[in-house]
Formats: structure tokens, sequence, C-alpha cells
């Protein structure tokens, strides 16, 4: 069920300043806009995402009661295992190809 909140625009207004000042103290980034994502953005990755969205619930004494964090970021644990991760395990047998080829090119020629 949506909730609808009746808010001036000079009051939404406010509102966005405080929290794009709030973002811009912590990330050190002037160039926040409303399309900023957190973690592409303004680089916070994992716990950082996670201690920002704290103070951010504390400054702006927001209920996050039923907020599902994990379905919003990713864990440390989840960034560590990338595409380029797999990617890599992939190319190992490419470069000891490559390594064997190279050797029995020099060899011979």
């Amino acid at each position: 069920m949506k909730t609808i909140i009746k808010i001036s625009f000079k009051n939404l207004k406010q509102n966005y300043l405080e929290v794009q000042q709030f973002l811009e103290e912590k990330s050190g980034d002037k160039n926040i806009c409303n399309k900023s994502k957190i973690a592409n953005d303004l680089s916070f990755f994992g716990d950082d995402n996670y201690l920002l969205l704290e103070d951010f619930i504390t400054k702006f004494k927001v209920d996050f009661s039923n907020f599902n964090y994990d379905e919003h970021f990713e864990s440390e644990g989840e960034l560590t295992i990338s595409i380029w991760g797999i990617l890599s395990v992939l190319f190992i047998p490419l470069f000891i190809i490559k390594g064997i080829l190279s050797y029995f090119i020099n060899f011979f020629f």
C-alpha cells in the first residue's frame, strides 16, 4: 500500500538540499545529483555503504525497520566475486597454451 505525503515544494527542495549536503560531506564529492548511485558514483561499497546508511538513518530519523539491506546492496563477499575474477580463471589455460606454443616456436625457429 502506497502512502501519500503532502509536502510543499519549498520543504521538498530543502529536504533534497539537506540530503545532498549530507552525501557531499560523507563522500567528498561535490557533483551529487538526484541520479547519483551510492556504489557507482560515490564509491561506497560493502561496509562503507552500510555505514553511510546507518549515519543517514540516525541523522534524518528514518524508520528502516522493514528495509532489506541485502535486497538493495551487495555485501563485501559479493563484491570480490566479479566478472573479472571469473574471466581471469577462464583465461589461465590460454596463457599456458600461449607459453607452450611460444616455447616450441622459439625452440624450432
